[in-house]
């Protein structure tokens, strides 16, 4: 075996690993997912009606969580009137 084949073989397993673990957060953020679209939730950044869910591994986090999107709502549970969309960790729900 030469290096060059070795090296893609080597750069072939680190993709499939890296996807492989990418698919193992989403399952796991997934099974933990505590809200779903529509819900009405609230953080210290604001309150949202949740219109999209993502999933993220934080920036300090072990484990991968939900992220919720969605325009911020006033005290009355209306949109904001600049639409501003917020997004909320499910670590950071109140």
């Amino acid at each position: 075996m030469k290096l060059d084949k070795y090296k893609e073989m080597q750069s072939e397993l680190k993709k499939d690993f890296e996807n492989k673990n990418r698919m193992l957060d989403i399952k796991y953020a997934i099974s933990n997912q505590k809200f779903s679209i529509g819900d009405l939730i609230e953080s210290n950044q604001g309150k949202i009606y949740v219109e999209d869910v993502k999933y993220s591994r934080g920036f300090m986090r072990e484990d991968p969580e939900a992220v919720y999107c969605g325009v911020q709502l006033t005290k009355k549970l209306n949109p904001r009137k600049d639409k501003n969309k917020i997004n909320i960790y499910q670590s950071d729900v109140k």
